[in-house]
């Protein structure tokens, strides 16, 4: 009855993993074109439990890969791309979050926003300001996040770096947060200028691992129902 129970536990967690790990290929599908995003993956939270086989649902998280997507040049002013482990700092009306995705626009005050208009901060913690008689195309950025509009300084991006990912959350499809005591200046991250990040996630790779993963699905499938015819002939021939 125990190694039953073991079995049921064990294709349970299966089940439960491979509904995780379907759910983050669907939005990794969705977000292939996504500018700075990180795919989701699902990885075990207690590697020596794995490896003595108990493979139960508690030891897997949902967690990002924080693999760098390539730099494509897309000679737009506003575009910015990062090279290295740092963030670029933005602020919403609920806190700052980290992102690496760097397609920016200029509001209506002239603050430097993400598409969903949060403020784009610079290395003094306020936003950046683009004067009114600067076109985007008189926007350059330096290698070290300075900024100059139409000739003029007018701030260096605020760039984060941080020391442990497992603390990092995401927030939004490309916005992540941390304890501030997790965040540092990143200071060996290069600033890339009319140029974006891509994805991380590609579609050739979650097509075969959706592939892979119905397979395993139909698999355990499988061998509950072996299981069950088992244990039906079992009691048929006990009774």
């Amino acid at each position: 009855q125990a190694s039953q129970n073991e079995m049921a536990d064990g294709l349970r967690a299966v089940f439960s993993r491979s509904t995780d790990r379907m759910d983050a290929i669907a939005e990794n599908l969705a977000n292939a074109s996504t500018p700075g995003y990180r795919s989701a993956c699902v990885l075990p939270k207690n590697f020596v439990g794995e490896l003595k086989g108990r493979l139960v649902g508690h030891q897997w998280r949902v967690g990002t890969d924080m693999t760098p997507g390539a730099v494509r040049l897309t000679d737009r002013a506003l575009d910015f791309a990062l090279q290295g482990d740092g963030f670029f700092v933005v602020r919403s009306p609920n806190g700052e979050f980290l992102t690496r995705n760097g397609s920016f626009e200029v509001g209506p005050e002239g603050t430097l926003t993400t598409a969903s208009g949060y403020e784009v901060l610079g290395d003094d913690n306020q936003p950046i300001k683009i004067p009114e008689n600067a076109g985007s195309e008189k926007i350059e950025v330096g290698e070290d996040g300075v900024i100059v509009a139409a000739g003029q300084e007018v701030g260096q991006l605020r760039l984060d770096r941080i020391s442990d990912e497992e603390q990092l959350r995401r927030v939004g499809t490309t916005l992540f947060s941390t304890a501030d005591e997790n965040r540092q200046p990143a200071e060996n991250t290069r600033v890339v200028g009319r140029a974006l990040e891509t994805s991380n996630s590609t579609v050739y790779q979650e097509l075969a691992d959706m592939m892979f993963l119905s397979r395993s699905v139909e698999a355990a499938q499988r061998a509950q129902n072996d299981e069950a015819e088992a244990q039906k002939k079992m009691m048929d021939a006990l009774s």
